[in-house]
């Protein structure tokens, strides 16, 4: 195989699959970071709605359910709108390619090995659905404190302050 072959090569592409790995991950802690923020935003805009509702006798529990619910929409909805925006630039690059001559120079080669300076996209339906589960398994795992934040409220405080 051109592992055997290449084994410095091959070496290359393992660190890139590393540093991308990386990379991914803390990207997704930065935006998880962030949409815990946003619904504690929400959490704190809506205190007098989660008072009220356990002030009604609504148990905690519901509270959370009614906060992971809303993750869980939101989460589904980031899917497929991601999903529909990445699948249009694959198909799109797919037919036309990407060229990365401006990235790479005119002469693209490493040692006897000749890589073409357009490239196309390949369409992975495993790659998609490994995105819209780790998307939802992340988004509804960041909501978790938010929802336990809010099931925690003291119905009268709430009413009172907000």
């Amino acid at each position: 195989t051109w592992r055997e072959v290449m084994p410095r090569m091959n070496a290359v592409v393992k660190f890139n699959d590393a540093s991308f790995l990386i990379v991914s991950f803390m990207l997704f802690l930065v935006i998880n970071l962030g949409i815990v923020n946003t619904f504690l935003v929400i959490i704190f805009e809506r205190t007098k709605e989660f008072g009220m509702m356990l002030s009604l006798g609504a148990p905690p529990r519901t509270v959370v359910s009614v906060v992971l619910t809303e993750c869980f929409v939101m989460a589904i909805v980031a899917s497929l709108i991601g999903i529909t925006l990445g699948s249009l630039a694959i198909f799109y690059h797919m037919k036309t390619g990407v060229d990365i001559t401006p990235l790479t120079g005119t002469d693209f080669s490493m040692g006897s090995l000749v890589l073409k300076r357009v490239i196309y996209p390949v369409f992975k339906l495993g790659g998609f659905l490994k995105a819209i589960a780790f998307t939802i398994l992340s988004v509804c795992a960041a909501g978790v404190y938010p929802a336990i934040r809010a099931s925690r409220l003291e119905p009268i405080e709430a009413l009172r302050n907000h």
